[in-house]
């Protein structure tokens, strides 16, 4: 992908052999750099790969030039030796080929083309009894991926001596990345604020207590979430597991269409499991017959103080007993479901028994209403809103992902002030710190399941090796000021 095959006129064949295999070199020693939590800069690069204790084995994997014991030592040693700006030059190819033309959609496919092999990778480290036991659930979220550039010393420096290059340069792209305060439904996100991209990532839960493995990464302007490369991300975990889940985002996904991703998400057997933001709780559709409250269809006749206890309860008027009691009162009222049409795009609701037998009748007991294609299908949720089983997947969806992304921040941060050229070394950055938090879980897993050695006649169980950790359970707590804004951003 990074590769030049021509051959240029003038130059040695080890020349435009190192010239063609150099990128390669360097994405190797880059990813190397996040396994060993080593910041990637051009200087440790440089020194990886120029690392004179490097065997001729390894050399030759690299596709970097190997010495010949028959030839002069010192024109061997002059052979074997890469120039520092060499590597830089190749470095701004490699980024600049991801980033040619801009944040758009063919540097975007660019950018995916690159990170999806990368983490597959990753995933054949895994056990492929741990593989199996994916279920295929899917859980969405973000983080900032902070930009810098060249301090004002060597940028002045730099224009004094006639470089106007764009290496000071912002990325036109990025933006202010704002995360609210901690709150919502087992979250434990702090309060940001940043300047640099927005990074999604698509993880699946590979068992239980095992972490989240990244499968999907993107970048994109902070506080913008497209549909349609949002369930980009969310197909590309067929190449992983063929099973399909749970989907779990938070209310930053909000503003998605139905027609871009939820509907196309549910085509391919995902079960949507979201929190809502305030202002859309309660009734959010209605037909003759039945009303759609915070993402399931109810009968008509359930009382409006079952209809709005998720907003009273959000807003602090309603306690946690009140509430739970509420959510179990709603239970009779749940109309069934069953898809009708040669398509299955319809819906027929169908009242359940208890509602038109109980001692007070529902004038709606005997109604079959049809919900129209669309209707209400960005509110509606395959499980409903705030019972057990609800926040048993979008806890442990959640919690997972806002740990893993915890441990990344810091990487992430590190290597800013090297992100002179923007997008393109973000897009590869981002893919290659998730690919080496997933060979670490790989890794650890292998470790772990390793047959015990026996020393001196004694037998020792293998060390555990750290894993990152799950911060709360899906039992955790729910709590009055849970409904404030965990994702809100201002782009």
């Amino acid at each position: 992908m990074f590769t030049t095959h021509e051959r240029s006129a003038g130059r040695s064949s080890d020349a435009d052999d190192l010239r063609r295999t150099l990128p390669f070199a360097i994405l190797v020693a880059w990813f190397a750099c996040r396994i060993a939590g080593i910041t990637p800069t051009a200087a440790t690069i440089h020194a990886i790969i120029t690392d004179p204790s490097m065997s001729p084995a390894t050399r030759r994997t690299l596709g970097l030039p190997v010495g010949e014991h028959h030839r002069d030592r010192e024109a061997d040693a002059a052979r074997l030796t890469l120039s520092y700006s060499s590597v830089c030059r190749a470095m701004a190819k490699i980024t600049s080929h991801i980033e040619a033309g801009g944040l758009r959609d063919e540097a975007r496919a660019r950018a995916a083309a690159f990170s999806h092999p990368v983490l597959l990778a990753a995933w054949a480290l895994l056990p492929k009894d741990v593989r199996d036991e994916a279920r295929g659930d899917v859980a969405l979220d973000s983080t900032l991926v902070p930009l810098g550039g060249q301090h004002a010393e060597a940028r002045a420096r730099a224009i004094a001596h006639g470089d106007t290059g764009d290496r000071g340069h912002c990325e036109v792209s990025a933006g202010w990345y704002f995360t609210g305060p901690s709150g919502g439904i087992g979250s434990t996100r702090d309060r940001r604020l940043g300047f640099g991209l927005e990074g999604h990532i698509g993880a699946t839960r590979i068992g239980n207590g095992f972490p989240p493995f990244v499968f999907a990464t993107e970048i994109d302007r902070p506080g913008r979430v497209d549909g349609e490369r949002q369930f980009a991300m969310v197909s590309r975990l067929g190449a992983f597991t063929a099973r399909a889940g749970t989907l779990t985002f938070g209310r930053a996904h909000a503003p998605l269409q139905p027609e871009t991703f939820h509907t196309p998400a549910r085509g391919l057997g995902h079960a949507l499991v979201f929190n809502i933001r305030t202002s859309d709780m309660g009734i959010q559709a209605a037909i003759e017959g039945a009303i759609l409250v915070d993402g399931t269809w109810y009968c008509a006749c359930m009382p409006p103080a079952l209809a709005n206890a998720s907003g009273d309860h959000a807003r602090g008027t309603l306690t946690d007993a009140a509430y739970a009691h509420r959510l179990a009162a709603r239970v009779r009222y749940t109309m069934r479901q069953k898809a009708i049409g040669s398509d299955r795009a319809r819906v027929r609701l169908y009242a359940h028994r208890p509602v038109a037998t109980s001692a007070r009748p529902c004038a709606y007991a005997s109604a079959r209403p049809v919900v129209p294609r669309g209707l209400g299908e960005r509110y509606r949720q395959d499980i409903p809103y705030r019972t057990a089983p609800w926040n048993s997947a979008y806890v442990a969806g959640r919690n997972g992902t806002e740990s893993l992304l915890r441990l990344v921040r810091q990487p992430l941060a590190e290597a800013a002030p090297y992100r002179g050229r923007g997008y393109g070394f973000a897009a590869i950055d981002f893919a290659f710190v998730m690919a080496a938090q997933n060979t670490r879980i790989a890794t650890a897993i292998a470790h772990d399941r390793a047959p015990s050695e026996p020393t001196n006649g004694t037998s020792n169980s293998p060390a555990a090796t750290p894993m990152p950790p799950i911060v709360a359970s899906p039992e955790a707590p729910m709590r009055a000021n849970e409904a404030s804004e965990e994702n809100s951003r201002d782009a």
